[in-house]
C-alpha cells in the first residue's frame, strides 16, 4: 500500500515538469554566480559580502545592472559575469513567455466556462436562452447605476464557449449543469447576491423541469438566497413554490389580461413595458418597506404626502403578501407593509 502511495511521487521526479526544470536550474545558475562572484573578487574587494554578492547575481540576471557591484576580474567577468548576463536574459524570456502563456489559458479556461469563479455579490444567471434574449435580460439588469458594476456569472450545459457580445457585458462563464452543487460551488454559490434561473427554451414547457431542478439545488445549498424564476407552464407555479422561489414569473399567465385590456386601451402595453424597464432615463416600478414609528397611526395619505414630496407617485400597497392598487387615504399603514411606488430613482426605504 505504501508504495501504491509513493508512485505517483516517483514518477514525477523521474519526469519533472518543465517549470520545476527550469526553478533548479535557476537556483543553480544562482548558487554558482553568487560563489563564483566572491571566489573572483574577494581578493580585489574584501570589504564584499555574501549578501552583496547575491545582490549582484540578482540584478544581472534580471538585465537591470544598477552598477553597485561589478567583477573587475578576469575570471569574474569571463567565468561568471558573461554566463550570467546570457542565461540571464534567457530566464527573462522564459519567465515571460510563462507568464503569458498563463494569462492566455487563464483566459481561455474563463471564456470555456472550466474556470472556479471567486467573487461576491454577484449574480448568478442559470441557463441560456437565446443570445437576444440574454442579451436583453443582461441590459436590464445592468441598466441602473447600482446594478452596472455588478459581475453577473452565467451557468449552462450545452454552450461551449461564451460568445463575445456576451462576455463585454460584464458576464463571466461556468459550464456545467446548474442542479448539480459541483457546478453551483464553481460559480461561487454561496457569495452570490441573488439568483435568477431562466427557462432554457421559452417555447417549451418542460423547460420547467431543468428550472425546477435547479432551483431545489440551489434553496438546498443555500436557504437564504432570493431565488426569481421564470415559469412557462403556469400549472408548474406551485411545484417551483414549494422549492423555493421567492419569486415566480409566468409570461403566459398576464397574457390573456394583457390581449383583452390592449383591445379597449390601445397603447396599454407599452405603458406597462416602459413601467417594467430597468433604466435609469424612464421612471420604474419599485417596491419599498415602510418604517411607522411604534404606536403612530399612519394612513395612506401621510403616505402620499411622502411620495409627493420625494418626486414619486403611489401606485398601492402589499400588506401581508396582497396588493393593493390605489388605497384609499383613509386606509390605516403598519409597520411591514410595502409602498409600491413609480420613480426615478429607487428609495433607500421609507419612513413616515
Amino acid at each position: 500500500m505504501t508504495g501504491w502511495r509513493h508512485q505517483p511521487l516517483l514518477r514525477h521526479l523521474r519526469h519533472p515538469p518543465a517549470s520545476l526544470k527550469a526553478a533548479i536550474f535557476l537556483a543553480v545558475v544562482v548558487a554558482y554566480a553568487t560563489a563564483g562572484f566572491m571566489y573572483f573578487e574577494w581578493d580585489d574587494k574584501p570589504e564584499i559580502r555574501w549578501l552583496d554578492a547575491f545582490w549582484w547575481t540578482i540584478v544581472t540576471m534580471a538585465t537591470v545592472g544598477f552598477g553597485d557591484f561589478f567583477p573587475v576580474t578576469t575570471g569574474g567577468r569571463l567565468l561568471v559575469g558573461i554566463p550570467v548576463i546570457l542565461v540571464g536574459a534567457g530566464m527573462l524570456g522564459y519567465a515571460l513567455t510563462q507568464f503569458a502563456s498563463f494569462i492566455l489559458r487563464a483566459e481561455r479556461l474563463g471564456r470555456r466556462g472550466l474556470a472556479v469563479q471567486k467573487v461576491v455579490g454577484h449574480i448568478l444567471l442559470c441557463n441560456c436562452p437565446p443570445p437576444a434574449r440574454l442579451l436583453a435580460v443582461l441590459s436590464e439588469l445592468q441598466s441602473l447605476p447600482e446594478r452596472r458594476d455588478v459581475p453577473v456569472i452565467l451557468v449552462d450545459a450545452e454552450i461551449e464557449e461564451l460568445p463575445e457580445e456576451i462576455a463585454r457585458q460584464n458576464v463571466r462563464f461556468v459550464r456545467g449543469h446548474p442542479a448539480r452543487e459541483e457546478t453551483l460551488s464553481r460559480a461561487a454559490l454561496g457569495g452570490a447576491a441573488r439568483a435568477i434561473v431562466l427557462a432554457k427554451d421559452p417555447r417549451d414547457p418542460k423547460s420547467d423541469d431543468l428550472t425546477v431542478a435547479t432551483c431545489l439545488t440551489i434553496k438546498h445549498l443555500c436557504p437564504a438566497l432570493n431565488v426569481v424564476a421564470e415559469c412557462i407552464d403556469p400549472e408548474n407555479k406551485e411545484i417551483l413554490r414549494r422549492a423555493g422561489c421567492g419569486s415566480i414569473v409566468c409570461a403566459l399567465e398576464l397574457t390573456p389580461g394583457l390581449l383583452a385590456q390592449e383591445t379597449t386601451d390601445p397603447g396599454i402595453i407599452h405603458v406597462l413595458r416602459e413601467m417594467s424597464a430597468a433604466r435609469a432615463d424612464t421612471n420604474s416600478l419599485f417596491i419599498v418597506p415602510i418604517t411607522i414609528p411604534t404606536a403612530a397611526a399612519i394612513t395612506v395619505a401621510e403616505l402620499r404626502r411622502w411620495t409627493a414630496d420625494n418626486s414619486a407617485t403611489l401606485v398601492g400597497i402589499r400588506q401581508q403578501g396582497r396588493v393593493h392598487l390605489n388605497p384609499g387615504a383613509r386606509d390605516p399603514l403598519k409597520n411591514g407593509d410595502d409602498a409600491i411606488i413609480l420613480s426615478a430613482l429607487r428609495p433607500q426605504g421609507i419612513r413616515l
